[in-house]
């Protein structure tokens, strides 16, 4: 498939709040933390996803992420949160998704979310904002630690399925 050029770009090379293409039928994708892509190079998990949207028929697709720095192995990511960083992301996040009501969002950060104890929190912060917006929440199947997989972990026609963001929460993460 062709990849779609990015219309969304919100970073530099330290740090990337959304990467996407807009659409009337848009994914928003939340993903641990950027890599490489942006408005003009792809990296896998970019890839995957617009291959993936577009076998679902979305005619859009948003990359979020629980922290915006980039790291290309999320094992280098800080041991501590950056507070204003992750002040900054929440605020980006809630002014994209002030554009879209009822939004999908597919779950996929998978086993990462636990290297880092503050990535629950961020995730529990996003969960807040996104709640107004009465999001349908989808995860690409999970791990055997109950993390939804990441998109380059796929093939390009892994099933979207819905995905108990409040029961996640509650249970998987602390």
């Amino acid at each position: 498939m062709s990849k779609w050029h990015p219309n969304i770009y919100d970073g530099d090379d330290l740090v990337r709040f959304t990467l996407g293409y807009t659409g009337k039928n848009v994914i928003f994708v939340l993903c641990i933390n950027p890599s490489k892509a942006d408005d003009k190079i792809s990296d896998k998990t970019s890839l995957q996803v617009q291959n993936i949207s577009k076998n679902y028929r979305f005619d859009g697709w948003i990359i979020l992420n629980l922290y915006p720095l980039r790291v290309t192995l999320p094992s280098n990511l800080p041991y501590i949160r950056d507070n204003e960083l992750h002040s900054q992301n929440i605020s980006k996040i809630r002014k994209i998704l002030e554009n879209y009501n009822n939004p999908i969002i597919w779950a996929a950060w998978g086993d990462i979310i636990l290297a880092r104890d503050y990535l629950a929190e961020c995730l529990k912060d996003i969960y807040q904002i996104t709640k107004n917006h009465h999001p349908t929440w989808k995860c690409a199947g999970t791990t055997k630690k109950y993390n939804p997989k990441h998109p380059s972990r796929l093939s390009n026609n892994a099933p979207l399925e819905n995905f108990d963001i409040e029961d996640y929460l509650k249970n998987s993460v602390k």
